[in-house]
């Protein structure tokens, strides 16, 4: 009897294991999906917005299980260099300053508007952001700098 529960319970903890196995693996795979342009051109530019909410809505599991699942874990990138999973889900705005940050790298002897900088962004990414945002982002990588 006592040998059955220890078996039971045995079984149990290993199908706990492999259910977090599998939500971490499904999770790769979907950042995998979601980030590809990143894994290929290895530039911070290249990623795209993707929240937790985002990515829980996706895969239909609760933010906070996403949040679990990628706290303290690393990820080898394709050219060796090892992060935070958590750094490829970025917000919108940590997407924006790398963009910005890259771009007014490229063009520091000419001057851009941020209009226009917006405009850019809008042809090469594929996404709008406001004049004032990109002012703000503009600011804060000055004051980096």
């Amino acid at each position: 009897v006592q040998e059955r529960r220890q078996t039971r319970k045995l079984l149990k903890t290993i199908g706990l294991v492999n259910i977090r196995q599998n939500t971490l693996f499904r999770i790769l795979e979907e950042i995998r999906q979601n980030q590809r342009a990143y894994f290929i051109n290895a530039t911070r530019s290249h990623l795209k917005p993707l929240s937790m909410r985002t990515l829980a809505r996706q895969l239909g599991l609760a933010p906070s299980t996403i949040s679990r699942a990628v706290a303290l874990r690393s990820v080898a990138l394709p050219w060796g260099e090892e992060i935070p999973l958590g750094k490829l889900l970025s917000s919108r705005h940590d997407v924006l300053a790398a963009i910005l940050e890259e771009m007014l790298q490229a063009s520091k002897k000419n001057k851009i508007s941020d209009r226009e900088l917006a405009q850019k962004i809008k042809a090469a990414f594929g996404f709008s952001v406001a004049r004032r945002t990109i002012n703000e982002v503009r600011r804060q990588i000055e004051k980096k700098d």
